[in-house]
């Protein structure tokens, strides 16, 4: 064992884990947000909370990340999709579209294929 991060919330255990393309980073998503680390010393690098359940993708070359939002307490139209910076939370970008299901990067990061809900795949050219 290399190190260990102990998420501090009780009942919010985390139910996916991805790293970073570089190995630095990981990102653990709980029901309430996502906790970014460092994969070597444990230190929490970025917080996301929210009362939503992310479903989260690396960006292939940069510390980005891009999350599928789905409401955990309500059926509205609290779902989204935004990319946001792993190293300081910040969020860089929205994308306005359906009730998502995952997402997956093209290897060159310039754009984002989402599955929606209803059996589509839509492909955001997102950095030019």
């Amino acid at each position: 064992e290399i190190c260990t991060y102990n998420n501090s919330q009780p009942n919010n255990a985390p139910w996916d884990i991805e790293w970073s393309a570089d190995s630095k980073l990981i990102a653990s998503v709980t029901d309430k947000g996502c906790t970014v680390w460092n994969a070597n010393r444990g230190a929490i690098v970025a917080l996301r909370y929210t009362q939503y359940r992310d479903f989260i993708a690396w960006h292939p070359q940069r510390p980005y990340i891009a999350s599928l939002r789905h409401s955990v307490t309500d059926n509205s139209d609290s779902e989204q999709a935004y990319i946001w910076d792993a190293t300081t939370a910040k969020k860089l970008i929205q994308l306005n579209s359906n009730v998502f299901d995952e997402a997956a990067w093209s290897p060159d990061g310039m754009r984002l294929a989402i599955s929606t809900e209803d059996q589509a795949v839509q492909i955001w050219q997102v950095w030019q």
